[in-house]
C-alpha cells in the first residue's frame, strides 16, 4: 500500500484522528457568541444580547456518540456534528456546524498539513436574525466571524505540536492555499458556508 500521503513521523500524523473533537472542546470554552448563534433561532430572538449558554445547554447541542451521528432524527436536531453529509429533509433541522478533516499532504519527512472544514448549514427560515444594528443579519456570516475570531492563528492545546490554525495565504509552506470561506445554497431549503482552515501536523 502506498504511503505517499503520510509523513514518516507517525506520532505527528496520528494526531489528526482527534482534531475535530479537540477543536470543539476548545470552542466550548472560548466562543460564547458562536453557541448563542446556534441556539437562539426563534424570529423574535436577538441572540447576541442573550445570556451565555450553560455548559449543559452547549453539551446537549453536540453529537455525543456514533448512534446519534447516524440516526437522522438525532443528527438534524444537533448543532455540532462530526461528518459532512446527513439527511436534511426534516422540519426540526437546526443551524449546524459540521466539522471534519479534509486533504492532507507532506511538507517534508517530519511534517504535514491537514485541512479542517467547517460546513455551516442553516435552514433558510433561520438564516437571518436581528442584532442591535442590523434587522436582517446573515447568521452564516456571523458564525464564520465567530469561528475565525476564536480559531485564526490560535494554538489549540493538544491539537498538534504548538502550530496554529491558519485561514490565510500567509500560512507557511503553502498550507494556506486552500483556506477561506465560500458561500452558497445546499438546496432550496438550506444555505450556508464552507470555512476551511489548515493546520501543520
Amino acid at each position: 500500500m502506498s504511503t505517499s500521503g503520510c509523513p514518516t513521523n507517525k506520532e505527528h500524523w496520528g494526531k489528526i484522528k482527534n482534531i475535530s473533537k479537540i477543536i470543539v472542546d476548545y470552542l466550548f470554552d472560548n466562543a460564547p457568541n458562536l453557541w448563542k448563534l446556534l441556539y437562539y433561532i426563534s424570529p423574535e430572538d436577538m441572540p447576541l444580547v442573550k445570556s451565555n449558554l450553560t455548559n449543559s445547554q452547549k453539551a446537549n447541542m453536540i453529537i455525543s456518540n456514533a448512534k446519534e451521528m447516524y440516526t437522522t432524527n438525532s443528527s438534524v436536531s444537533k448543532s455540532i456534528i462530526f461528518q459532512d453529509e446527513i439527511d436534511e429533509a426534516f422540519a426540526n433541522a437546526v443551524p449546524q456546524i459540521r466539522i471534519f478533516t479534509g486533504n492532507k499532504w507532506n511538507i517534508n519527512d517530519n511534517q504535514g498539513v491537514c485541512m479542517v472544514h467547517f460546513k455551516i448549514v442553516i435552514p433558510n427560515k433561520q438564516l437571518t436574525f436581528v442584532d442591535e444594528i442590523n434587522p436582517n443579519a446573515d447568521r452564516s456570516d456571523f458564525i464564520v466571524y465567530e469561528l475565525c475570531n476564536a480559531l485564526e492563528q490560535k494554538v489549540i492545546p493538544e491539537l498538534t505540536t504548538n502550530t496554529p490554525l491558519f485561514n490565510n495565504r500567509n500560512a507557511p509552506n503553502g498550507a494556506g492555499r486552500s483556506t477561506g470561506a465560500s458561500k452558497g445554497s445546499y438546496n432550496t431549503n438550506f444555505s450556508g458556508q464552507l470555512l476551511t482552515f489548515a493546520v501543520l501536523i
